[in-house]
């Protein structure tokens, strides 16, 4: 199959590159001179978006690709706390533990998204790693609590086949508080991640009475839980109906929840790939020798050996995010359009750009529609490209800005042809995706300042398609990205009250924001966002 679609991508990269070469040797040819009683002439066309600011009231954070635990501080909007609320399910059903089990050690593990860097042996010949760690933001320290919870998820709504979608606001505003922080299991306070790899108890292989067995895995959020806890809520079920499937296990152990806590109104902020993420017990149990494995010479004793046992995430988790703003975001002018567009990540805001929604003056002085005045003129489009300057008055710059922008159709939450086009020419980089898709979705320019200048989104395929009638003319939607690889959608509710709409996933793990200028007559005319079209126009001599 991979090789199926390498082939196709490149035979499709070749047929364009055919194509371009063709559409070159014309264009040369004809801007060279006169053919026959018609010449050429480039212009620029600027139109002039209805562009306005849509905040969001709720965003689904249930069934997301990846989590997000901890504190941001955004420079601009203020302070966001994000939590998880997530079933959990044995690895397998109706287990048996052994005779006479008891838990040794319980450890809640969320592997970070890391990278190794260099790797080098100890005087023992140990092989030891080094990481960088990947999707961590900010260097202050949090607490954190792991609570059992007592609220039941729903896996589909009521009357319904459709799977039970939860909002960010559902863990803080709708469920009961009281029955989500059931029971405290354990606390970890001045919590900072780590790099640096972590050893890890594991069963003794065939040493038994030696020193415990130790194994190196890559960084991650461990945090120990209570033994004795978990040998009264698991390991002494055995047998029972509890542990018997899945379901039975979902409503009789709830989940976990994962709360987060600033200290001194700062913080760090973690993303995990939860279906990584586990609850590890590691019990002890007697095995009868039968085969005399202690060489004692006697059959009938028994051995203590060691176990894991092992509790997985997954089926609903939800991500939970509460704020402190230091900027309230308006509702967008729908109308007249805005002098800024917040456009800030998790339950914040997007923007909305409607194109070609006027009137201009045709060449017989007569007011008519702007979009079927374009049609009408049979343009050979060059390009077209939107600029979106950053208000520098309220951005600060530096890391903090969003390093790319994400663009989206607002009724169908798909992206643009321009999207596609990058992808056919090779131009998606898995393993740095902020140099992905460049060519549609520029990444931030800055200044020698290194504040943010202004973003270009090129749109030049989508706007030959709607001028050919091919595609709608649908409004464009602008969010903030940590990925602009990812094309998943998930639900949003504006604030305006409109009916429900997909945005982008990388949209809702965006922890930063930006403010960007509109094009209203308040804004500074080389500010103003405008749509620009680079034209060829044929002349009749």
């Amino acid at each position: 199959m991979k090789l199926k679609n390498r082939v196709i991508r490149f035979t499709g990269f070749i047929g364009v590159l055919l194509i371009f070469g063709s559409c070159n040797d014309e264009f040369n040819e004809v801007g060279s001179g006169v053919i026959g009683d018609v010449n050429f002439t480039d212009k620029v066309y600027s139109a002039k978006p209805l562009a306005y600011t849509t905040k969001l009231e709720k965003v689904q954070t249930s069934g997301l690709q990846g989590y997000q635990l901890g504190v941001y501080d955004d420079p601009i909007y203020g302070l966001s706390t994000y939590s998880i609320l997530s079933q959990i399910q044995p690895s397998v059903n109706s287990p048996v533990f052994g005779r006479n089990a008891k838990v040794k050690s319980v450890f809640l593990n969320i592997p970070y998204q890391s990278t190794i860097t260099k790797t080098s042996q100890d005087t023992n010949g140990e092989t030891l790693t080094e990481y960088k760690l990947d999707s961590v933001y900010g260097n202050s320290k949090i607490n954190i609590s792991v609570y059992r919870s007592n609220y039941f998820l729903k896996d589909f709504n009521v009357n319904s086949e459709d799977r039970q979608v939860y909002y960010h606001n559902d863990i803080n505003e709708t469920f009961d508080k009281s029955t989500v922080e059931g029971t405290l299991l354990a606390t970890f306070e001045s919590f900072l991640p780590s790099n640096r790899e972590v050893e890890i108890t594991i069963p003794d292989g065939n040493d038994e009475g030696t020193a415990p067995d130790i194994s190196r895995v890559s960084p991650r959020l461990r945090i120990e839980l209570p033994a004795t806890y978990f040998q009264d809520a698991i390991i002494a079920k055995e047998g029972s109906a509890e542990l018997s499937n899945a379901n039975n296990f979902r409503n009789y152990f709830r989940g976990l929840f994962i709360k987060a806590e600033a200290i001194d109104e700062m913080g760090t902020l973690m993303y995990f790939n939860m279906s990584q993420a586990d609850v590890t017990i590691l019990y002890s149990y007697e095995e009868l020798d039968t085969s005399d494995e202690n060489a004692n010479g006697d059959t009938t004793d028994y051995l203590i050996k060691d176990k894991e046992f092992k509790l997985n995430f997954g089926n609903n988790v939800i991500n939970g995010i509460e704020n402190t703003p230091k900027l309230i975001i308006p509702d967008g002018d729908r109308t007249d359009g805005d002098d800024k567009l917040y456009v800030k990540g998790g339950d914040g805001a997007v923007a909305s750009i409607e194109l070609f929604n006027g009137t201009v003056t045709n060449d017989d002085g007569v007011e008519v529609n702007e979009l079927e005045y374009l049609k009408e003129q049979q343009w050979l489009i060059n390009e077209a490209s939107l600029k979106l300057y950053i208000d520098q008055s309220l951005v600060n710059g530096g890391a903090s800005e969003p390093e790319r922008l994400y663009v989206f159709n607002m009724k169908t939450g798909e992206v643009f042809a321009d999207y596609v086009f990058d992808i056919d020419l090779s131009l998606l980089n898995e393993e740095d995706p902020v140099n992905s898709i460049l060519n549609h979705l520029g990444r931030i320019t800055r200044g020698s300042d290194t504040k943010g200048q202004f973003y270009k989104i090129n749109l030049t395929r989508h706007i030959i398609r709607v001028l050919e009638g091919l595609d709608e003319n649908d409004p464009i939607g602008v969010s903030v990205s940590q990925n602009v690889n990812i094309t998943n959608r998930v639900k949003a509710l504006p604030s305006s009250g409109d009916e429900e709409f997909r945005i982008p996933f990388t949209s809702v793990v965006a922890h930063e924001g930006t403010v960007l200028f509109g094009n209203t007559n308040a804004v500074p005319e080389d500010k103003q966002l405008l749509l620009e079209i680079l034209y060829t126009q044929a002349l009749n001599n």
